[in-house]
């Protein structure tokens, strides 16, 4: 995930009003001591998919331990509407051990550990609900998203070599109306960069758009 500005109330890098100009994001950084407590927390989580709903218990117990200027910090992001548009979250716990990255768009099934997963629903289960939908991988909660070969050069979550098009995650109401079954918020959680450091994730924030536009003429 990679933050940039975006308009609204400016704010600084402890996430209070820096003055006007100023670009608007959340940057937060877990200190060490959190997030090794974190790790201690969801080592032991056992594959989610075997008990969504006590896995999302455990991790949202977890996460509710958070220093509370770092708790107030994530929770104010999803609840208030004048907010930045893109949090950065750095220095959360990642998996002991990562096993090859798969080569069929599906979860790995060699990986042992689940603190990846467990960090995806502790900072969802702050934000909201977390959403799954048959038609999508089955119905998972958790997305894994690797390149699959053949898939190289189209516009799906498969690709790897050309540039994504802008486009609104995970939209299932046939009627294409994003506030109906559209979510609020896209979680990620980057467990193997690219190796040369080229790929980025952009995003466009809808009041950037509209402080581009016309005034409309009366």
């Amino acid at each position: 995930m990679t933050a940039f500005p975006v308009h609204g109330e400016p704010l600084g890098r402890d996430g209070t009003p820096a003055g006007p100009g100023a670009p608007t994001r959340l940057d937060l950084v877990v200190p060490d001591a959190v997030r090794d407590t974190l790790h201690g927390g969801l080592a032991e989580l056992p594959d989610p998919t075997g008990n969504i709903d006590r896995a999302t218990a455990r991790c949202h117990q977890v996460f509710a331990a958070l220093p509370t200027e770092l708790l107030q910090a994530v929770m104010d992001f999803g609840r208030h509407i004048d907010t930045a548009g893109v949090a950065l979250v750095r220095n959360l716990p990642v998996d002991d051990m990562l096993p090859p990255t798969p080569d069929d768009g599906g979860p790995s099934r060699a990986k042992r550990g689940f603190v990846s997963e467990g960090v995806l629903l502790g900072l969802t289960g702050l934000l909201g609900e977390p959403l799954g939908v048959l038609t999508e991988k089955d119905g998972r909660l958790i997305h894994d998203i690797v390149p699959v070969a053949g898939g190289e050069r189209t516009q799906t979550n498969q690709s790897s070599a050309v540039f994504l098009n802008f486009h609104s995650d995970i939209t299932y109401d046939p009627t294409g109306r994003y506030d109906v079954a559209n979510p609020d918020f896209l979680v990620l959680n980057c467990l193997r960069g690219d190796p040369s450091g080229a790929a980025v994730t952009y995003y466009a924030d809808a009041r950037d758009i509209c402080g581009r536009l016309p005034e409309p003429r009366g």
